[in-house]
């Protein structure tokens, strides 16, 4: 079964609020959690 990730308004707010590259890295490492199910995202 493939997970699915829903951010809330609040947490799209605190993506945009912080730098672009830092927010691509947090992006890009939930996308292979939700891939792979594997690692150690909190």
């Amino acid at each position: 079964m493939r997970k699915q990730i829903v951010l809330t308004d609040q947490a799209k707010a605190d993506i945009r609020g912080i730098e672009q590259p830092i927010a691509i890295r947090i992006l890009k490492t939930l996308g292979r959690y939700v891939l792979s199910g594997e690692g150690a995202t909190k």
